[in-house]
């Protein structure tokens, strides 16, 4: 399967929400259902690298690291020029070594900017285990699926911890059973679904709070995501198209930095507060971190990940 624009967009709309969340809570408190969103099309692509017949687990894993590690670098050198107080250390080592999820269970106030990592942490944690379970299920997606619903399950009863692995394990085998199953991702599923998809993210993203996973809404967002989905992956449907808009797939194809990036660029600018005008101050923080993501996303990460230099590098070697 070829890189698929809508996907593209898809994220664009995940990070857009997040970044309403973090930089106008009054407004969109619940909009880290954007994560949830990243979490099943993370086990979607994942999987899907990983059914491909020319790939190893050596090529997967230097990838990964030529994806993630540059970004996050850079991140963690924002947030340290924006860290006020003592304990940067105790907050980068767990980012590095991807455990802030693990970390912020028990103390998430020590991580300030860096606490969005937790995330990322849960996606390395199951790229270091999934690519071995895999075969063992036999690439079943009606067993990765019944994986979905024990997790679901067992997050209630046994993680209501908003930061723990197990909260989103659901979301991400959702994902993980969609790229098992051949005709579903690639054959439309109707407007109906997107629909039904789109309501709960919708709808959730406008209330508040963490409270809402001892709900059943958790699953709403993942069963939309899955919806939403389908139909990006269908060639030619309205969500397809919609999705695949060029404003949206910038975003998306940039979700990885400025998902990174804008909690330290909220921190190097939270000096301004109280100086400038709120919604001037607003503005900045956006245009700030969609220039800083650009700037890594074109010279930094995608020449690391492609071995391709960019072009006002390759044209100055040339001379």
């Amino acid at each position: 399967m070829g890189r698929i624009p809508a996907l593209d967009g898809l994220r664009g709309v995940a990070i857009a929400l997040v970044l309403a969340m973090h930089f106008s809570a009054d407004r969109i408190p619940g909009g880290f259902v954007g994560v949830e969103l990243f979490f099943v099309l993370s086990g979607f692509l994942i999987t899907g690298v990983l059914l491909r017949p020319s790939n190893t687990l050596g090529h997967f894993y230097a990838r990964r690291a030529r994806r993630l590690l540059p970004a996050l670098f850079i991140a963690l050198g924002l947030a340290w020029l924006g860290w006020r107080g003592a304990g940067f250390l105790s907050a980068a080592w767990p980012a590095v070594a991807y455990c802030t999820d693990i970390v912020a269970m028990y103390d998430h106030q020590r991580f300030g900017p860096l606490l969005v990592t937790w995330s990322l942490s849960v996606e390395e944690q199951f790229y270091f285990v999934w690519p071995f379970v895999l075969p063992l299920l036999r690439r079943d997606a009606r067993l990765v699926m019944a994986l979905a619903v024990v997790a679901a399950v067992a997050r209630r009863i046994l993680a209501p911890n908003y930061f723990s692995p197990l909260c989103h394990l659901d979301a991400i085998f959702a994902g993980c059973a969609l790229a098992l199953t051949p005709k579903v991702p690639r054959a439309r599923v109707g407007a109906l679904l997107a629909v039904v998809g789109l309501v709960p993210v919708l709808l959730i993203a406008q209330h508040e709070s963490l409270a809402y996973w001892t709900s059943p809404a958790p699953v709403l967002v993942t069963l939309g995501a899955c919806a939403l989905l389908c139909e990006a992956c269908a060639s030619g449907s309205l969500v397809a198209r919609a999705l695949s808009g060029r404003p949206l797939r910038w975003l998306g194809e940039r979700s990885y930095g400025i998902y990174l990036y804008h909690m330290m660029i909220h921190a190097l600018l939270a000096p301004l507060h109280g100086a400038v005008p709120t919604a001037l101050l607003l503005v900045a923080r956006f245009a700030l971190t969609l220039l800083v993501a650009d700037v890594s996303f074109r010279w930094i990460e995608q020449p690391i990940l492609t071995g391709v230099r960019p072009v006002f590098l390759a044209a100055r070697v040339s001379h």
